[in-house]
């Protein structure tokens, strides 16, 4: 690594009485109509914390290139660290921030880079914060017990941490998080025209590259795919519902199964399933299955549902499960996922060689007497699961999940 951390290549404590007497660019020394053609415009801002303490005014920052070499000169920071340079095109790295205080204090990176623009733009790389561990203590304590007259000259966080990048709080902001050092990236754009505008009498032609970009938070994943099956589960208390979607060539199947107990006296009273969807009630032919459980039956409902059905979810405000005359509210979180789950499901079966269409929904099935259910009653062999554990996205039969 190449030593740009010492301001002049001096020996940190000669330049500590005068940061001017070391040379180097500043806001003072740009001019917006003197930009070499093969350069481009920057601006930005950043200061300089150590500890507790702001120590921006007695700080430099360097700025490197893809082999680490030095773009330009290093950059005196005065104590508003506003940053008005020019630098050649290209992609550059904030590399480098050395400041003259007691002890020291340099800080080394590769995660900061941006990209200048030229051709008569201005890039602005952002407002940038760097918050530094002040190990003034411990290095007195150290020296201390060494038996030494003086206080070493010492470096912070001298290492590459590319790998630390972490969102902040803040989606405007992304942070570099390398053990008490932190490193902080803003959008303020509009406070940097203004000052820009200010100090120079003209707006600048602004395009923003910021030096750290915010990592975009994956999202999880809302339903799962195991093969050709997707399945996401929603709990309705009272029942386990599950959007179902089947991608195959021969009979595929789009639907929901509900799983729920049910007296063998209310058996016949449970002969319907609708959903409602902003007060407008479908229908839909089912599949029975019904085992005995306890003084009770634990019965799996099974309906095939068209795609529209499933799309008209997503946008839908309010939806409904309707099962032996009661309405269950689904979440509109958890019916959104039906809408996701049909996208995946026409694009898994555009995406297959030979696309069979869907074989029509089933006409309803006559309900077995109570007395009839006994014994597990089963239609269009559907099996049903444990009663301890229910499948939530299993497929037992060829026809129907």
């Amino acid at each position: 690594m190449r030593d740009h951390g010492r301001p002049c290549g001096l020996p940190t404590l000669v330049c500590v009485f005068s940061l001017n007497a070391c040379g180097g660019a500043s806001a003072a020394t740009f001019r917006p109509g003197q930009v070499p053609r093969t350069d481009g415009a920057v601006m930005g801002r950043v200061q300089v914390f150590k500890g507790e303490s702001e120590v921006t005014s007695a700080c430099y920052i360097s700025f490197t290139d893809q082999w680490d070499e030095p773009t330009g000169q290093q950059y005196s920071l005065d104590r508003s660290g506003w940053v008005f340079m020019s630098l050649p095109q290209g992609t550059t790295y904030l590399s480098y921030v050395n400041c003259v205080v007691w002890n020291g204090l340099t800080y080394w990176t590769r995660a900061l880079h941006f990209d200048v623009a030229g051709q008569g733009r201005t890039t602005y790389f952002g407002h940038v914060r760097f918050h530094l561990a002040n190990r003034d203590l411990e290095i007195t304590l150290g020296a201390a017990a060494s038996g030494l007259a003086t206080v070493p000259v010492t470096t912070v966080a001298g290492a590459a941490i590319t790998s630390s990048i972490a969102l902040s709080t803040s989606s405007a902001a992304a942070a570099i998080e390398e053990g008490e050092n932190r490193v902080i990236v803003q959008d303020i754009s509009a406070e940097a025209v203004r000052a820009y505008a200010q100090r120079y009498a003209v707006a600048p032609q602004l395009v923003t590259s910021l030096a750290l970009q915010p990592r975009v938070k994956e999202r999880e994943p809302t339903f799962v795919t195991r093969g050709e099956v997707m399945s996401a589960a929603v709990d309705l208390g009272a029942l386990q519902l599950t959007w179902l979607g089947l991608a195959r060539a021969e009979k595929p199947w789009l639907g929901f199964r509900v799983w729920h107990r049910v007296q063998k006296a209310e058996l016949e009273n449970c002969r319907d399933v609708a959903l409602v969807l902003d007060q407008e009630r479908q229908n839909f032919s089912a599949t029975y299955e019904a085992k005995p459980v306890g003084t009770g039956l634990l019965e799996s409902v099974g309906a095939k549902v068209d795609v529209e059905t499933f799309q008209a979810m997503g946008s839908a405000r309010h939806v409904e499960l309707e099962l032996c005359g009661k309405r269950y509210t689904v979440p509109l979180e958890r019916a959104k996922i039906a809408a996701e789950i049909a996208t995946a499901y026409e694009s898994a079966l555009a995406a297959l060689p030979q696309r069979v269409h869907a074989e029509p929904s089933p006409s309803a099935e006559a309900r077995p007497a109570p007395a009839a259910t006994e014994q597990a009653t089963t239609q269009e062999d559907v099996s049903l699961p444990s009663k301890d554990a229910p499948a939530t996205s299993a497929v037992a039969s060829p026809d129907v999940p």
